[in-house]
């Protein structure tokens, strides 16, 4: 199964306006965000189609849970596997493209967005015509630059959405690959990442 990496394609996909934001301050004015959790039929967000599309609110209340019948694809073994989507789950469900008002309504109603590989899950929505004017932050980044300085080292370079919620104590959100639970962790790890950031900075004053 091929693999795209963050640098072979996720930034040059941002849209001209985006500006990366690394764990803002989570404020009433400023911490305004959506975590999205997404399932594909494919590995490749270019190509793959979008089946299940998930957006939570800072509280974890569900903004978007959504279905998607694919337009191209007929079946999708590996990634049904996975996700335990088929065929079947799908084939009553709209495609996608009659839902992109909706979705980018939903995305532009919060000043942040937050994803795990969020740049990858942004690519495969703007292929499909959904903008947004939030800033990003890809925990899966930060994941990987905050936990070395935890003692935490990936032989591949980012740490999985798995061992990021082990790591900060948020396994039990981690059931075989789900949207709705990928997003649920990917809040809770963010949440966790705040707070695990605040205390660097407040040693870093007082040393």
């Amino acid at each position: 199964m091929t693999r795209f990496t963050y640098e072979d394609w996720a930034r040059p996909l941002l849209l001209p306006h985006e500006a990366e934001c690394i764990l803002p301050p989570d404020t009433d004015d400023g911490g305004d965000y959506q975590v999205i959790g997404m399932t594909l039929t494919g590995p490749d967000p270019i190509r793959a189609e979008v089946l299940r599309l998930v957006s939570l609110d800072r509280n974890g209340t569900p903004m978007l849970d959504m279905l998607f019948r694919p337009v191209e694809a007929k079946e999708w073994p590996e990634a049904e596997a996975l996700t335990g989507i088929g065929p079947a789950a799908v084939a009553g469900c709209e495609h996608m493209f009659r839902c992109v008002p909706d979705i980018a309504m939903t995305l532009r109603c919060c000043n942040h967005i937050v994803g795990y590989n969020a740049y990858f899950q942004l690519a495969a929505l703007f292929r499909r015509g959904v903008t947004w004017r939030a800033s990003v932050t890809d925990v899966m980044v930060e994941a990987a630059r905050m936990l070395p300085l935890c003692g935490y080292e990936s032989r591949k370079g980012f740490p999985s959405l798995r061992q990021c919620a082990e790591y900060f104590g948020r396994g039990e959100y981690m059931p075989k690959h789900d949207a709705y639970e990928d997003a649920l962790a990917t809040l809770e790890c963010y949440r966790a990442m705040q707070d695990h950031q605040r205390d660097i900075e407040e040693w870093r004053e007082r040393t």
